[in-house]
């Protein structure tokens, strides 16, 4: 590859070309304008983008997006390339040979419309993809290309797809983490400092103790006279004074390996208690990894009516959460 030419040709793939495809693809035309020439392509093509990744593409980045389309990688194989990006599992699998020898990378993120919520966490989702691939182009775009030999410009263009791993943010009641993939997350990424981050995206500072690792068992009666028992696996954050402390991933792996008694062998969602002022319950709803930092994402619980079919019955219409002949009022 010439590092010196005047733009490089680069395709972003994906299965669908509807969503993260076409957010390289727009992002990276109004990052740097006068170094790529860029394109995006799908092995499966959907009928025309996500509304949401239009959405967010114009609300967040003001880019105009009436040229979007979805397309086959067919449209573009005979065409030579200088970077292929995939940024699907399955697109990497399934990556036909390009011509020219482009350096080949992959850069995965989760499909945000396989995430499942309100229209509002929906775009949220989108939103967050986004963030990461912007990211992650802006390291790209800011390459010294013209100092760099081709091993050079393959190995750190490499590197950026490593870099950062996200976890879509769940809604508190759709998709909090459980323990075996909290586990599994302190695990995998054993090596990192620990920190979380608050719902209204502040962070708990680094510095922070988890004081306590257990069991809270619950065992109430709703308001439809039903008993039930629930589980939740409680991690307590206490914030002192000593500001050169940290918490790495692999000291709290190891905590909840030596609290395996006390957790047993169920597997229920985790939550966390911070102190701020009064003490506040979270669940947690995903992770991130950025250099050496694992943050996992907190969200605010919410709660519900266990006895909707008792207390709102559908033949009823009532939208109230009870009458005062049927439920809790009864």
């Amino acid at each position: 590859m010439n590092t010196k030419k005047l733009l490089y040709r680069i395709l972003f793939l994906c299965t669908g070309n509807s969503a993260r495809s076409i957010f390289a693809e727009f992002l990276l035309r109004k990052i740097a304008p006068n170094v790529f020439e860029t394109y995006s392509a799908g092995s499966s093509p959907q009928s025309s983008p996500h509304p949401l990744a239009l959405q967010v593409l114009e609300k967040h980045y003001q880019i105009d997006v009436t040229a979007a389309r979805s397309k086959s990688w067919r449209e573009f194989q005979d065409k030579p390339f200088d970077f292929v990006i995939t940024l699907c599992d399955d697109a990497k699998e399934t990556c036909p040979i390009w011509p020219g020898q482009p350096i080949i990378a992959h850069w995965p993120s989760p499909d945000p419309a396989k995430f499942e919520g309100s229209e509002e966490e929906q775009e949220k989702a989108f939103w967050q993809v986004a963030q990461q691939i912007h990211r992650r182009l802006g390291l790209l775009a800011s390459f010294p290309f013209e100092k760099l030999d081709a091993l050079s410009l393959e190995t750190k263009t490499k590197e950026i797809g490593k870099r950062e791993e996200i976890m879509l943010h769940a809604s508190a009641n759709g998709g909090v983490m459980k323990l075996e993939a909290f586990r599994e997350t302190l695990s995998v990424h054993s090596d990192k400092n620990l920190t979380f981050i608050l719902p209204d995206g502040d962070l708990v500072p680094a510095h922070a103790h988890v004081t306590e690792v257990g069991i809270t068992q619950k065992h109430f009666l709703d308001c439809g006279g039903k008993l039930r028992n629930q589980s939740f696996v409680s991690l307590q954050i206490w914030v002192a004074e000593d500001t050169e402390h940290r918490l790495p991933a692999g000291k709290l792996s190891s905590i909840f390996d030596k609290a395996e008694k006390v957790l047993g062998t169920d597997n229920p969602e985790v939550q966390v208690e911070c102190q701020d002022g009064s003490i506040k319950l979270f669940a947690v709803s995903g992770f991130e990894v950025r250099g050496d930092l694992l943050s996992f994402s907190l969200a605010n619980k919410q709660t519900a009516c266990l006895a909707m079919e008792i207390c709102v019955p559908e033949a009823s219409g009532e939208e109230a959460c009870c009458s005062t002949e049927i439920g809790c009022c009864s």
